[in-house]
């Protein structure tokens, strides 16, 4: 798999932190309803809209239920499924639920009005926040030591939530999110943040895995 970064070069920091002061960022008070009725809020980043949490349903929005699975079947998972991390329901109201590309290309599983990002959507944020992107879209708890240059200005507050695979791997180090770009049949585009540094990277996977989604206005 080849690892790419939504950056390129080092830019000066300052001009991202003029436009988030500027009123680039500023935080909503739209209140977002998903299939189970769990209430989001959203925060404005450039010309984006954003939900603040990760997606934490158990259904689609128009009702239907989205398949759990606990088993450690997923790495041969070819339907959708999600999960909460370590099978610990408790976990869905921190890090929200772990689902499996199959979900995303359902097309129905953000709440009415948005949608899975695009690669393209999410190279729109970055380049928005500049270099330090992913210090700027992390939240300053729940990451392992250092959390590398987390300032979380941009109020997009990503939380670690891991990842699903043969195993639960990555909690609290890692931030995955699917997009809904795919990569041939059965793979698909995803971004990530993690812990040691302040980057945004790109990257393809099989579909089976579980990770976080995060959902853009339409």
């Amino acid at each position: 798999m080849k690892t790419n970064n939504l950056f390129s070069g080092c830019l000066a920091v300052s001009l991202a932190a003029i436009l988030l002061l500027a009123g680039g960022c500023k935080k909503d008070k739209d209140e977002i309803t998903d299939g189970d009725g769990n209430v989001y809020i959203t925060v404005s980043i450039g010309t984006q809209v954003w939900l603040k949490e990760n997606l934490k349903t158990t259904k689609y929005n128009d009702g239907t239920s989205i398949p759990l699975e606990t088993s450690d079947a997923w790495p041969t998972l070819s339907t959708p499924a999600y999960c909460w991390f370590g099978n610990v329901e408790g976990n869905k109201d921190y890090y929200g639920g772990l689902y499996n590309l199959y979900v995303v290309k359902a097309g129905k599983v953000c709440p009415s009005g948005f949608h899975v990002p695009s690669r393209g959507e999410v190279i729109i944020l970055t380049d928005f926040l500049g270099a330090d992107a992913g210090g700027q879209m992390k939240s300053t708890t729940f990451w392992n030591s250092p959390n590398e240059g987390a300032t979380n200005i941009s109020g997009f507050t990503a939380l670690p939530g891991g990842m699903r695979a043969s195993t639960f791997i990555h909690n609290n180090m890692y931030a995955y999110f699917w997009t809904s770009t795919p990569e041939g049949a059965n793979s698909g585009y995803f971004f990530s943040l993690a812990y040691d540094n302040s980057l945004v990277q790109q990257d393809f996977h099989w579909g089976s895995v579980g990770y976080s989604i995060r959902c853009v206005k339409d």
